[in-house]
Order: structure tokens, then sequence, then C-alpha cells
């Protein structure tokens, strides 16, 4: 005698298949998914990452314009709840402004040659 499937096992099989290729899609999705990019994250450019970060850590003045010499003390506080110490600082090291670095001038050739 010849030993019959159980209908219930088809059902089974194929929860457990959907089962798996739902946790398989969802860690993808968290671990990046095909493009690499964390989930939930803007798509910004460079420049625009910058400044952000400048007007969370200085002042804008009237203008629109970054003020490098007034502190944003909200803005720094909440950048450190939400980056950490080592985080902040990296931030701040990247957009603060980088004193004593000045750029070394070449004089500008006056169209004689000194031979």
């Amino acid at each position: 005698m010849a030993s019959q499937q159980n209908p219930l096992d088809g059902i089974a099989d194929e929860l457990y298949g959907w089962m798996d290729s739902e946790v398989s899609y969802y860690a993808d999705a968290l671990r990046g998914g095909p493009n690499g990019r964390a989930p939930f994250s803007a798509d910004v450019s460079e420049s625009q990452k910058h400044d952000y970060f400048s007007r969370q850590m200085f002042m804008a003045g009237p203008d629109g314009q970054v003020d490098y010499t007034k502190p944003n003390a909200d803005g720094r506080s909440k950048l450190m709840q939400q980056l950490g110490p080592q985080k902040y600082g990296e931030v701040y090291s990247t957009v603060a402004p980088k004193q004593g670095r000045r750029p070394t001038l070449q004089p500008e050739p006056d169209g004689i040659d000194e031979e």
C-alpha cells in the first residue's frame, strides 16, 4: 500500500517557501539592498551634506551664509546625541574652518625670462 501525502503537507511546504523568501527579502533590504544604500537614507550630494552639517554646527547670518564665529549650541547638542562623540568629531573636523592653512601663492610670471 502506497502512503498518501497529507493535503496539509503541500500547504506547509508552500508556507515554508514563502516565509523563507520573505525573510531573505527583508534581510537584504536592511543590509542596503542591491544599491548598497542604508534603508530610509536620502540620496544627497556631498555639498548638501556639508551645508546641512555646517548649519547644525554654526549659526547662519542674516544673508543666509554660515557664520563660523557663532556656534549653534542646539544643533551641536542634537548632533552629539545622534552621532556619538567619535562621529561628531569627524563631522566637526570636516565642516570647521581650517585655521592656519593658507594656500601657497605662486608668484605670477611677469613675462620676462631671467637668464
